[in-house]
């Protein structure tokens, strides 16, 4: 997996995602790097992952571990995320 390039800066992927740096689009860097940390003490958030967009390019993004379940499966336990991975969604109303 690529290296991601500091906390606030994601990782450029051929993924169809321009990336920009946070202070290009408006954004203090500092303040988004201090995101994870909070989500990282925050245990019962469960996040899996922060992606912020501006402009329709990407300047922050931050994954972690947390509990997850597939559909029709069930837990999978304990997962650790990361860019490359793909993640089951479902919408809620």
């Amino acid at each position: 997996m690529p290296e991601q390039q500091s906390m606030s800066e994601p990782m450029q992927l051929e993924d169809g995602w321009p990336v920009a740096h946070p202070e290009a689009q408006g954004f203090d860097a500092a303040r988004l790097a201090a995101l994870g940390p909070r989500f990282d003490a925050w245990s019962d958030a469960n996040l899996h992952a922060v992606l912020v967009t501006r402009h329709g390019s990407l300047v922050y993004e931050r994954y972690f571990t947390g509990e997850d379940r597939r559909f029709a499966v069930g837990s999978v336990g304990r997962v650790t995320y990361d860019a490359t991975m793909l993640h089951e969604l479902r919408s809620a109303v």
